[in-house]
């Protein structure tokens, strides 16, 4: 679904951009526009450069939580050979 305000977007969806679906997007004022010598549109994707007049949403990524290094070692471990 294509929106024009952050505004619209839920909590559960992210803004994305339309041509690499990342998130980092950001309105854009006229003088960011001339000075970066995006052509014309309100948002910018700061991953690929895009610039466009409406963006899109998605439903947020889940990210795993598992702990990294010994953390997560211990937590993949067979708790009774933890601790020997």
């Amino acid at each position: 679904m294509k929106h024009t305000e952050f505004d619209a977007v839920d909590d559960d969806e992210v803004a994305v951009c339309p041509t690499c679906d990342r998130t980092p997007i950001q309105r854009v004022s006229g003088s960011e526009m001339f000075e970066h010598e995006h052509k014309r549109g309100e948002y910018v994707c700061r991953s690929c450069g895009e610039t466009f007049d409406s963006f899109t949403t998605r439903k947020r990524k889940q990210r795993s939580i598992r702990p990294k290094g010994l953390a997560g070692r211990l937590a993949d471990a067979d708790p009774d050979e933890v601790g020997r």
